[in-house]
């Protein structure tokens, strides 16, 4: 039998040490120098060289746009490239967000307010698909059996709270409820009338618990056999009498393809009891709810401000 002495891997590892042996404590030796030269940032829970990567590459970013703006540096003769600096000097003009408060989103949320009926959803699924603001999506991405093929992925849309373990416990209603005044405040601020937004509020929370009995949880999707189910077009377009799906296809152009990997099979054999007329008003809220939540990262500081209570 052969038999190992180990040495190392005691004391303090938060604590860097320039001078302490490999034998001793291995992990501190070799990150010692980095870990004195990069502490963590107050307000952080870590640091890493992935982080220190994406800040510098951030500040350069903020550097060279502001320069662009300012006419202190050319543009670059790339194609669209002036069109990210023009957003770029939208969305650096915090008095213009302040004074515009909700109107960029008006037409959107006056459009959502109206729908009154799936026929409504239905006749506007391309839209709502290509806005991101339905409880599904398709990607087109490389089959995980074939990378040189490309294959359409319907994925579920996540839910309010990060995964189906957040749900059915003693916390679930605390922060799901954060959520809902959350939204409600969103919305009254974008004028919507107080019982209006905290019925769609209501209804955006009714579904998305409904929505994680059914969804399969992040650790089971880590497995990529677990969301690697193709089927036809024809199959997949039949999934639902509700939703049009083959309608949706046929508009964007994806009926082409030959198949539709489904990565939650579970979810899509629910389609027609989670979205059919009886439960409209919670699809509905839940339109309102999700696309509030995304628009208000992009409007004023008061708006980003009033998201932060429950963020993602």
């Amino acid at each position: 039998m052969i038999k190992f002495n180990i040495r190392g891997g005691f004391g303090d590892s938060t604590k860097p040490d320039v001078n302490i042996r490999e034998q001793d404590n291995l992990y501190l030796a070799v990150n010692s120098k980095w870990l004195q030269e990069n502490p963590v940032p107050a307000g952080q829970p870590w640091i890493n060289g992935f982080d220190i990567a994406e800040q510098q590459t951030r500040n350069h970013l903020l550097k060279d746009f502001s320069a662009f703006v300012a006419g202190k540096k050319p543009v670059p003769k790339v194609k669209n490239f002036n069109k990210a600096v023009e957003f770029y000097r939208v969305a650096e003009d915090e008095e213009k967000r302040a004074n515009d408060g909700a109107a960029p989103i008006k037409e959107d949320l006056t459009f959502l307010t109206g729908l009154d009926n799936l026929a409504d959803i239905n006749k506007n699924l391309a839209n709502l698909l290509l806005a991101d603001n339905l409880p599904f999506k398709f990607e087109v991405e490389p089959d995980f059996k074939d990378a040189q093929l490309n294959i359409v992925t319907f994925y579920r849309q996540n839910l309010i709270l990060s995964d189906t373990s957040y749900y059915g416990n003693e916390k679930t209603a605390n922060l799901l409820d954060v959520w809902q005044k959350q939204t409600v405040n969103l919305l009254v601020m974008s004028g919507v009338q107080q019982d209006k937004a905290e019925q769609y509020a209501a209804g955006a929370v009714t579904l998305d618990q409904r929505l994680a009995q059914v969804y399969q949880s992040a650790e089971y999707n880590s497995e990529i056999e677990n969301i690697y189910h193709p089927m036809s077009v024809t199959e997949f377009e039949s999934q639902s009498k509700n939703i049009h799906l083959a309608a949706l296809l046929k508009e964007t152009g994806l009926e082409a393809a030959k198949k539709v990997n489904v990565t939650e099979p579970g979810y899509l054999d629910k389609f027609d009891e989670l979205f059919n007329e009886e439960h409209f008003a919670e699809l509905k809220g839940w339109l309102i709810g999700y696309f509030i939540n995304q628009a208000a990262r992009y409007l004023s500081r008061e708006f980003r401000k009033a998201r932060l209570p429950l963020r993602k």
